[in-house]
This record gives structure tokens, C-alpha cells and sequence, in this order.
């Protein structure tokens, strides 16, 4: 009795054994929780440490809207655009202004199929064959604004307007996709985007997740917004400027035409908002794994309460016979480690094989990542084992002849 290990302290009650599978249970959920909400955190972290392939700080966004119906009403709306980049350039702190239609996590953006000149064309017998790509109508600048280099050719110009040659920047992703090393620049490429028609190849741009964070780069044709008419009178205007110049712009843009309806904003909130399902789901999942921790935790510290008064007599017996009071506590402390310990293998089981459901909300993390796993089953177990010291200490430092006595 003296010796007396943690084996029989829940005693042989149908009772005791319902109360401790009750905390084995809660402790099993609570890792499966924890460990759903650390893969998600880490998950998180990576998205928000990942390269873009542009810079989002200082950068302001003005979506606008120049209705237009007709061609010359849609040449007109470019010009309108050109007029506002000149204006917003001349004021205090801005550094660059450019317009794009299919921001990065923004809308406006297309995609669709493409065909390389001497390798594949837009006939019924290569249509399904052919890539895709991603389209962006841009203005002269745009790479600029966004910090993304040129890797080869030039810029658009001025001089690239709707009746002169068509032209089109490609993505890195894109040449290395199709021209497999070779300088893609004087090649001409076409898309389905309003004018099929063969464009050229007249430079090189460095790859950007424009879909989303998660998303890697993939091929992208930019082409002159005042070549492509029917889509580019709807432009998200972006300011690289110091500061905040939200309202100077406003007013710059309202003295061109007051009519045009605007919406500001900032490429980091853009960047902000394409992350905002994974901080939901983040959030939530932290939530209920905080509820869940506390429940096993209060459901630990609860049954070993009840044992630690259930068997009084008993520890005061052990007591009175030299038994230590480290021993006492071990006896008690092993009782929850017991139930904890059942908890974590079966939340283990659990999460194990269910990692495979959780696998396409991760990013840069595995759903077995060792080091989540790990940080997971200590937390719980910690909190378990401080759980059960607590009565367990206050059993070991009760007065033996006090015990029985009242005994």
C-alpha cells in the first residue's frame, strides 16, 4: 500500500472510468484542434513571408470607371486616363503612376488560350492543344510602380497606340514555358482577348503572383491598355508615393472629371484581403482550440480533484505508513498523465489520418510537419500534467492524523 503506483487510483467504478474516457476524449480533441490551428498558423506565417515579385508598400489604388459605348468614346476614355497619370505625377511625394487592368488580388483580370507564331495557331486542329496565359492591359510605367524589373526588351511607350503595331511584354514563366532559353523578343505571339491578331514580343517582365499569394507565377502577356480599347476604360490607377495622398488624389482626378466614380485603396490592403479566408480560418481554428484546451485542462483538473477526495483515507493510510508526499503526488500526477496520455495517442490517430483533408488550405507546411506536431503534444500535455499537480499537491500536503481522524 505504501508503494501503491498510479495503477487502480480511478478505482473500478463504472462511474470513474466513464469520467476519465470523458477527459481522454477531450484531450484527444483538443490536440486534433490544436495541432489543425498550428499547421494553420505556420500555414499563415509562410503566405505572408512569401515573395510576390512586386512591392506593395506605398503604393496607393484608385480604381476607376470612364463609361464609353462606342470607339471614339473608348479612345477618348485612354485619353482621359493619360490626362489623370500627368496630373498625378506632378504631385507632392509621388515617384510613379501607372494604370493596369488585372491588378494582382484584384479584379479586371483575364486569361485565356494563346499560340506562338511558327509553333501553334487558333485552327480547329491545335485549339485544344494550345497554352494558356493570363492577360493584363497595362500602361507605360506599370512595372515601374510595382517594382518588378525588366528582364530584357523595353517598356510600352506612348507610341504604342491603337493603330500602330500591336506589341506585348511576356512574363518570365511565359518564355521559359515556350522559348526554353531563347530570346523571345521580336517573336510575335496572339491571345483571344477583343483583338486576335498577331502581337510582338518586345520585352520581358520578372514573374508576379498575380492570382494570389499561394498561387506560383505563371504565364502572363501584358499588353498596351490603348491597344486594347473594349477593355480598358476600367483601370485600377496605382501611385507610388510617400505618404498619404488619398484625398490630393481625389481631388486631382475630380478637377479632370468630376463624373468619374472612384474607389481608394492601398496595394498592401489588396494584398491584406487575398489573405483573408486563411486568417478566417486561422482565427477560427485558434478559437476553438483555445475552447477545446480549456475543456480537457478543466476536465483533468475536475476528475483528479474528485479522486484525490474519493480516496483521502487512502493517501492519509499511505501517509501515516512513510509513504513520502513526492510519492503521493507522483501517484496522483501519473493518474492524469495516464488519462492525457490516452487522450494525445488517440488525437494523434486522429489527426494523422485525417491530414490528408487539411492539405489544400496549407501552404509551406506539411500536414504531418514534425515541429507542429511536437509543439502541439507538449502543450497539451503540459497543460494536463499542471492540471493534475494542483490537487495532487494538495493531497500530498493534507496532515495524515487530520485525514483519519475524520475518517
Amino acid at each position: 500500500l505504501k508503494q501503491g503506483g498510479a495503477r487502480g487510483v480511478l478505482g473500478g467504478g463504472r462511474g470513474e472510468w466513464a469520467r476519465g474516457a470523458l477527459v481522454s476524449a477531450e484531450v484527444a480533441l483538443a490536440l486534433v484542434l490544436t495541432l489543425g490551428a498550428g499547421l494553420l498558423f505556420r500555414s499563415f506565417l509562410a503566405l505572408n513571408a512569401v515573395d510576390l515579385g512586386y512591392r506593395t508598400e506605398g503604393r496607393l489604388v484608385l480604381t476607376a470607371s470612364i463609361p464609353a459605348k462606342t470607339e471614339a468614346q473608348y479612345l477618348q476614355a485612354g485619353a482621359t486616363f493619360e490626362r489623370i497619370f500627368a496630373a498625378l505625377r506632378g504631385l507632392p511625394g509621388v515617384s510613379a503612376v501607372a494604370g493596369v487592368m488585372g491588378l494582382p488580388n484584384g479584379p479586371y483580370g483575364s486569361n485565356g488560350l494563346y499560340a506562338v507564331e511558327g509553333i501553334n495557331d487558333f485552327t480547329d486542329s491545335q485549339y485544344d492543344k494550345l497554352p494558356q496565359a493570363g492577360f493584363r492591359l497595362a500602361s507605360p510605367g506599370y512595372f515601374a510602380v510595382m517594382g518588378v524589373p525588366l528582364l530584357a526588351g523595353r517598356d510600352f511607350n506612348e507610341r504604342d497606340l491603337y493603330a500602330a503595331e500591336p506589341v506585348v511584354i511576356v512574363s518570365a514563366a511565359l518564355a521559359r514555358q515556350v522559348f526554353h532559353g531563347e530570346s523571345p523578343l521580336g517573336r510575335r505571339i496572339k491571345c483571344g482577348l477583343e483583338r486576335v491578331v498577331w502581337m510582338r514580343i518586345v520585352g520581358v517582365a520578372g514573374d508576379m503572383r498575380n492570382d494570389n499569394p499561394a498561387t506560383p507565377p505563371g504565364p502572363e502577356l501584358y499588353m498596351p491598355y490603348r491597344q486594347h480599347l473594349y477593355h480598358a476604360n476600367d483601370l485600377h490607377i496605382v501611385v507610388r508615393a510617400q505618404g498619404d495622398l488619398s484625398a490630393a488624389a481625389r481631388k486631382t482626378i475630380a478637377r479632370i472629371d468630376p463624373a468619374i466614380p472612384l474607389k481608394v485603396s492601398t496595394l498592401e490592403q489588396f494584398h491584406s484581403d487575398a489573405l483573408g479566408l486563411p486568417r478566417f480560418r486561422t482565427l477560427l481554428l485558434v478559437l476553438f482550440a483555445a475552447v477545446a484546451a480549456t475543456l480537457a485542462t478543466a476536465g483533468v483538473y475536475g476528475v483528479m480533484s474528485y479522486v484525490a477526495a474519493r480516496r483521502q483515507a487512502e493517501m492519509g493510510v499511505r501517509l501515516a505508513l512513510g509513504a513520502t508526499r513526492g510519492q503521493v503526488m507522483a501517484m496522483l500526477v501519473g493518474s492524469g498523465a495516464k488519462l492525457a496520455a490516452i487522450g494525445v495517442a488517440c488525437g494523434l490517430a486522429v489527426a494523422l489520418a485525417a491530414g490528408r483533408l487539411m492539405e489544400s488550405m496549407l501552404y509551406g507546411v506539411r500536414p504531418w510537419d514534425p515541429l507542429t506536431i511536437s509543439g502541439a503534444v507538449l502543450l497539451l500535455t503540459a497543460a494536463a500534467l499542471a492540471a493534475a499537480a494542483v490537487p495532487a499537491l494538495r493531497a500530498a500536503r493534507a496532515d495524515p492524523a487530520l485525514i483519519l481522524r475524520e475518517e
